[in-house]
């Protein structure tokens, strides 16, 4: 099955890269996501609201998802932390499996008691 990297182009110039199996799906994931108002990005969310439906455009196509995951990681290594750019992590790995990510969630939850559920 192919993996591919793709971009959500708004009109103001802003944009999201992605990689995914299913290009289509995933698109469908980030519209449904963005309509009820509980995407978890943020940046995107409020381009979302502000300009409707983005542009998607499939960048390239790769035989596997390491592939993909590269392609996506040239990108940001490129362009995140641009204005144009929405992403919310320098990595091309899932946003909950980047190391900076992690740092931020162990930091919040430092001092903060574990539920029962947590302890046994």
């Amino acid at each position: 099955m192919d993996y591919s990297t793709y971009r959500l182009s708004f009109p103001d110039g802003t944009y999201y890269i992605g990689s995914t199996q299913n290009t289509y799906d995933r698109f469908q994931v980030h519209k449904s996501k963005c309509k009820s108002k509980t995407h978890g990005n943020h940046k995107l969310q409020t381009a979302w609201t502000t300009f409707g439906n983005p542009d998607l455009q499939i960048l390239n196509s790769y035989s596997t998802r390491e592939e993909a995951f590269e392609a996506e990681q040239e990108i940001l290594n490129e362009f995140y932390g641009t204005e144009e750019c929405l992403n919310l992590s320098s990595s091309s790995k899932p946003f909950w499996k980047a190391e900076e990510h992690k740092a931020r969630m162990s930091a919040i939850l430092k001092g903060k008691p574990k539920s029962a559920e947590l302890i046994s």
